[in-house]
């Protein structure tokens, strides 16, 4: 439809803006210290535009450039799914078996992409547990582990039979 066209069309002019943005900040010879983020942009961008290639490729940079990177975890598992865009099955799952990304689920097709998404918007289920709270924090990746064992230990003081369920979209740094 035309509408879907000029949605997409609006999309790539985002995406181009963000790879000139983000190419502009890497070309800085003088230094930048937005050049790990502008690698991660890019890479993203790039994956978005179906350009898995270049997205491979920024991935990898920022990973050597910065190997503590706070965006360690969403670049490995972009990086694996610009392996297995462009076909590269072998490599993806050597990757996956180093423990680049660990922990995580690739959809292969429509159907299982379909069928994750499906369980990520089923939070109704939640409702068979009244009374429940909810929450959205964000915080650094490395600092997540440590933060949710505090919530978990101080939920267990107060509520001894209490089931406390964390999600969200960890990789961005955010949990609910």
């Amino acid at each position: 439809s035309k509408s879907l066209t000029a949605t997409k069309q609006v999309a790539n002019v985002h995406l181009d803006s963000a790879i000139i943005l983000g190419s502009k900040i890497l070309a800085d010879k003088k230094g930048n210290k937005y050049q790990e983020d502008a690698l991660f942009v890019v890479g993203k961008a790039e994956f978005y535009k179906n350009d898995f290639a270049t997205a491979r490729r920024k991935f990898l940079e920022l990973l050597y450039k910065y190997p503590d990177t706070r965006y360690y975890a969403p670049v490995s598992i972009f990086l694996v799914r610009s392996m297995i865009a462009g076909r590269e099955f072998d490599t993806a799952g050597a990757a996956l078996d180093k423990g680049l990304a660990a922990d995580c689920v690739v959809a292969l097709n429509a159907s299982e992409r379909a069928a994750i998404w499906a369980m990520r918007d089923d939070v109704d289920q939640f409702h068979q547990f009244r009374p429940w709270f909810g929450f959205d924090v964000s915080l650094p990746i490395k600092f997540m582990d440590e933060y949710v064992k505090a919530v978990r230990a101080r939920l267990t003081e107060r509520w001894p039979n209490n089931k406390a369920f964390v999600f969200g979209h960890m990789g961005d740094g955010n949990l609910h």
